[in-house]
């Protein structure tokens, strides 16, 4: 009888040690994977919790779908012809601030046949004066403005996507 009781109890340490191994595991991969399980609305309140804690920082909270462009003119640039301007509004309609986004522009053939891809960084289409680190605001608007070149033989159609 005694054999069994220490069996038990050995049982329920080892148990205790693996749970707890486990949950260090949980830890540590939550730690090393922040960046983009902060981007999980499910995630966020509880990074955000553990980092009020442990003094941690979470990178602003980004959703690209409430991201939009507005007023867009894609047109030839005047002085060069394998050269094509894209210039409109970047609007935030999140009811939060975010980073600007990385863009990316796929160049097409009116058949849809690609022509090349470009991506984007803020600093690559925002004014220099532009305070790229304070992101945009809920409801504001910045202007971009992308030269992109194209073979000058092709008539370009263009999808942009935000990152």
């Amino acid at each position: 009888m005694a054999a069994a009781g220490r069996s038990r109890g050995a049982t329920w340490r080892f148990g205790a040690v693996i749970a707890l191994l486990v949950g260090l595991l949980v830890v540590q991969s939550a730690y090393l994977c922040r960046d983009r399980l902060s981007q999980e609305p499910l995630a966020r309140p509880w990074l955000e919790a553990g980092c009020a804690v442990v003094g941690c920082a979470l990178p602003r909270f980004v959703d690209p779908r409430a991201l939009q462009l507005r007023d867009r003119v894609f047109e030839q640039h005047p002085r060069r012809r394998d050269v094509i301007r894209l210039e409109g509004r970047l609007v935030n309609t999140a009811p939060f601030r975010q980073d600007f986004p990385n863009m990316r522009v796929r160049i097409t053939d009116l058949d849809g046949q690609p022509l090349g891809v470009r991506r984007f960084t803020a600093t690559d289409y925002l004014h220099p004066a532009v305070p790229g680190g304070a992101g945009l605001a809920p409801g504001q608007a910045e202007r971009l403005r992308l030269e992109i070149m194209v073979p000058a033989d092709q008539v370009p159609s263009f999808e942009l996507g935000f990152y």
